[in-house]
C-alpha cells in the first residue's frame, strides 16, 4: 500500500542509533536491500549516514587500540580483523555511493 511504501521508506532514511556502539550489519543489510525504493539523492543520503556511522566505528576502535597497548596476542588480532573489516565496508560504501552520485547527475 501507499502507506506502507511510506513507512518503509522512512524506516530505510532514519539514521542508525548513534547509542549502540557498533554499526549493526543486520540494518545496514536492510538498508542496502531496500534502497531501491528511494530515488536517487534520497539514496545517496542514505548511503552518506551509513559511511558516517561506520567512520564513528572505524575511529572508535582505533582510539581504543591505541589506549590499550596491552592488548596482545587474539585480543589484538580480532581488534585489527575488526578495523581491517570496517575500512573494507566503508570503501565499499563510498564505492556505492560514487555509483548514486552517477545516478543523481542522469
Amino acid at each position: 500500500t501507499p502507506q506502507g511504501q511510506d513507512h518503509l521508506r522512512d524506516l530505510i532514511q532514519r539514521p542508525l542509533p548513534l547509542d549502540q556502539g557498533s554499526v549493526s550489519r543486520a540494518a545496514v543489510t536492510l538498508k542496502i536491500c531496500f534502497l531501491g525504493i528511494l530515488d536517487a539523492h534520497d539514496g545517496a543520503q542514505v548511503l552518506d549516514s551509513l559511511s558516517r556511522a561506520y567512520r564513528r566505528d572505524l575511529a572508535w576502535l582505533q582510539k581504543a587500540r591505541e589506549a590499550c597497548p596491552a592488548v596482545q596476542g587474539s585480543a589484538s588480532r580480532a581488534m585489527e580483523r575488526d578495523i581491517e573489516r570496517i575500512k573494507q565496508d566503508l570503501a565499499w560504501l563510498q564505492q556505492l555511493r560514487a555509483d548514486f552520485r552517477f545516478q543523481e547527475s542522469n
